[in-house]
């Protein structure tokens, strides 16, 4: 099984349109969608907005269904002054840049405390290869695609704040210099460590609904279905990709 997750029902609404069902599950306010979509057996559902509610879905998920592996989309905010509005940025790793363990020799982003190993977790990778395998699905689409959007691989950093848009172009350049990031969004680095704690290996697609320059959709909903939209075709191509594989 492969766990499809997003943060808002609205940014899930075109995968589990597409999933022929085998059961319908309710957590927490939440439903699970079982079934399968292009040949492989899938869940679907959404977490909730912001660090908290995305840690205790994606635990839920990973301890009661344990999946081969976790996949989250949706929409995010662009550090990065080279991304266009609907952009597509895959992760190659979070961070959680409103935490900070400074005061206790750790640092901005840094988790309180020391791995097996002896090193500090700052930086959480997501999976080499399922997102090498799911940026070449989403270039696959874009090929396809009449919107001309462009697929990058750059790094999420993830908080529990919305980026204003209005004077929020310093807070943007202050996250670009001091993490080198080039995504922000609310779940992906909860998400990731959920995976990381429990040895499932996750991947990250986010589509550009903000600029670093402030701009932004004029009709936000018709934007944000076409991003769910286009996720859930992104989806179908990689599980498809991983039903041809010898």
């Amino acid at each position: 099984m492969i766990a499809l997750i997003g943060a808002l029902q609205a940014e899930m609404y075109h995968t589990a349109k597409r999933i022929e069902e085998t059961e319908r599950l309710e957590w927490a306010g939440r439903e699970i969608i079982l079934g399968e979509l292009s040949g492989q057996h899938v869940l679907c559902t959404w977490t909730g907005s912001g660090i908290a509610q995305s840690a205790l879905t994606s635990q839920y998920i990973c301890s009661r269904f344990q999946p081969e592996a976790i996949l989250l989309t949706g929409i995010g905010a662009a550090l990065n002054p080279m991304y266009r509005l609907g952009d597509t940025v895959i992760a190659e790793d979070v961070i959680q840049w409103d935490l900070d363990t400074s005061a206790i020799g750790g640092g901005r982003g840094v988790f309180p405390g020391f791995r097996p190993d002896k090193s500090q977790l700052r930086e959480i990778r997501t999976h080499h290869g399922i997102c090498k395998r799911l940026r070449e699905s989403a270039e696959k689409h874009s090929k396809c695609s009449t919107l001309g959007y462009a697929v990058y691989t750059g790094r999420v950093l993830s908080g529990d704040s919305f980026l204003p848009i209005e004077g929020g172009s310093a807070l943007r350049g202050r996250l670009r210099d001091d993490f080198q990031g080039d995504m922000a969004d609310m779940e992906s680095s909860s998400v990731v460590l959920a995976g990381l704690q429990n040895n499932i290996p996750s991947a990250v697609l986010r589509i550009v609904s903000d600029t670093a320059a402030g701009e932004r959709p004029e009709n936000f909903r018709s934007f944000l279905d076409v991003c769910s939209n286009r996720s859930a075709e992104v989806f179908e191509i990689f599980l498809g990709s991983i039903a041809k594989s010898p």
